[in-house]
């Protein structure tokens, strides 16, 4: 199986549908945007167990920032 294309489309403002990752599986892309592992870190450092860590850390963090977020504003 072969890399997908990606298709951008035609920009049309803020109706332009979101892109989704067809290439990359989304654990992957998830740990890489979250700043924790580089993709170099995910293919020579860091084992599957690893990368289920790195995305449990940042899903802890985003539910706790946005709990204080929520907390403070009342």
């Amino acid at each position: 199986m072969g890399r997908q294309a990606l298709d951008f489309g035609i920009p049309d403002g803020p109706d332009m549908p979101r892109m989704d990752y067809v290439n990359v599986p989304y654990s992957i892309a998830f740990a890489i945007t979250s700043g924790f592992a580089s993709l170099h870190d995910l293919q020579t450092v860091y084992g599957i167990e690893d990368l289920w860590d790195l995305i449990e850390i940042h899903a802890v963090n985003c539910f706790n920032e946005a709990h204080a977020a929520h907390t403070v504003r009342g």
